[in-house]
């Protein structure tokens, strides 16, 4: 059977005896020695006495070191007096303190992978636990080693000015630098979806969340750029039906009731030839848990390339580990692993949401608010940006003026401002198109006055 590796006590011996010689290496390194860094048990327990001396009082010397030790009558455990008096014996050089790190943070890894290793066995050998769980809880768990391995800590103001004139020299060419989304007023309020920002999409029923996400996914693919959408609800091939229609303007009933003239069956198949060329990846796998959603969308990333990823809807995912306290625990925790994910794969994530039945009983306005984000207050907590998808006339139908207009409320963004801006729905092709309208201002002015702030 496989031995778990083994560290370096040489290397060990030499860093702690680096530390007591010159206290400053220990204060310049603390924050990188992780949690079990030291593999020989003397040389383990040593540092343990150490730490809290330099929490306390900035300095750790042989005497006091000692005292600590034989107070804890760990003394024993820590080799005896002889041996922790021996660390600081013949140190190398101190300028070697950086290799000495590097040695025992390789081997603290590998003996983590050798324990992560050994726990899947385990687990495999329990027939109760599926094989695409065991696969995800690895994944997740190699993932947290190799992010461990490459965190960042304090960046120079001259690295982080540079990226930032790359980025303000691509806006003042005009360059978008986030992804566009192809609508002229959101993509200007934005400046398109940036990496790592978790934006959630939230609306009633019936205010058109999925239509607007997969309008999103479409004019995204149509630059070329991939885009995963996973859907929980919905079929993959009533997807791809309202991609025709989104594509060709095309009402969806004729296609649901196959009543298609000669002319608009070659319409759909034309619009079929083309969406064969879009980069969108569909999966519509129900009962899907958070760690399902990493270990398929890692896949995604790996095999294909992903530049945006879309799930349809929070509310449906499940959290890796059930909650003994209530659904609100396990949403906050779903909503936490999407912005994860959205750091971790460098992409923005878009989640779409229920709000609460609160947003119909509220006496004046039928306008969503932050606090109608349903089950989890950690939703907003956890979001770059919350769009609500309104559509004044699902409540005034009489209103001729609002017929088609979609607001979309910008109610968090937390790089720029909140407001709203006006979108086209054509309701029978489930498309949104850029509001042309003359008196989209005006329209904008009206239904602020609706009712409903951002709170």
């Amino acid at each position: 059977m496989a031995q778990l590796p083994p560290g370096n006590p040489s290397a060990e011996k030499a860093l702690l005896g680096a530390f007591l010689k010159n206290n400053d290496l220990y204060l310049l390194n603390a924050s990188t020695l992780e949690d079990g860094i030291f593999s020989h048990l003397p040389h383990q327990t040593i540092y343990e006495a150490m730490k809290p001396l330099f929490e306390k009082n900035h300095r750790c010397d042989l005497v006091s070191l000692i005292d600590a030790l034989q107070d804890e009558g760990r003394i024993d455990n820590a080799g005896g007096v002889a041996y922790v008096s021996s660390l600081t014996d013949g140190v190398p050089y101190l300028e070697n303190v950086d290799h000495f790190l590097h040695i025992l943070k390789e081997k603290h890894l590998k003996r983590r992978l050798f324990t992560l290793a050994n726990d899947l066995m385990g687990q495999i050998n329990q027939e109760s636990t599926p094989s695409e769980a065991l696969i995800g809880d690895a994944l997740m768990e190699l993932s947290n080693l190799a992010q461990d391995g490459v965190r960042r800590g304090f960046v120079k103001l001259s690295e982080v000015n540079e990226r930032f004139l790359d980025e303000l020299e691509q806006r003042l060419r005009g360059v978008s630098s986030g992804l566009p989304l192809g609508y002229e007023d959101i993509d200007k309020r934005t400046g398109g979806l940036h990496k790592q920002n978790l934006i959630i999409i939230a609306g009633r029923p019936g205010m058109g969340k999925t239509a607007l996400a997969l309008n999103f996914a479409y004019r995204v693919a149509k630059e070329g750029k991939k885009v995963g959408f996973f859907s929980l609800e919905m079929s993959n091939e009533e997807l791809y039906k309202r991609l025709i229609c989104i594509d060709k303007n095309f009402p969806a009933q004729k296609i649901r009731d196959a009543q298609l003239s000669g002319e608009e069956k070659e319409e759909v198949l034309e619009a079929g030839s083309s969406l064969s060329n879009f980069p969108i990846f569909l999966d519509d796998s129900g009962g899907l848990s958070i760690m399902d959603v990493y270990s398929r969308a890692r896949r995604l990333k790996e095999t294909y390339g992903c530049d945006l990823l879309i799930i349809d809807y929070i509310q449906l995912l499940k959290a890796s580990v059930r909650s003994s306290d209530n659904r609100t625990t396990e949403v906050s925790m779903i909503s936490r692993g999407l912005k994860e994910m959205a750091k971790e794969f460098d992409i923005p994530v878009i989640a779409l949401s229920q709000l609460s039945r609160a947003v119909e009983q509220r006496q004046g306005s039928n306008k969503p608010k932050l606090s109608d984000l349903r089950e989890s207050g950690s939703i907003e907590q956890d979001a770059d940006m919350v769009l609500f998808v309104y559509r004044p006339e699902v409540y005034f139908p009489d209103k001729e003026q609002w017929k088609g207009l979609a607001e979309i409320i910008f109610a968090k963004h937390r790089n720029g401002a909140v407001g709203s801006e006006l979108l086209t729905f054509i309701g029978p092709s489930m498309k949104f198109a850029n509001c042309l309208d003359p008196n989209k201002e005006r329209w904008k002015d009206d239904l602020s006055n609706i009712g409903g702030d951002e709170s």
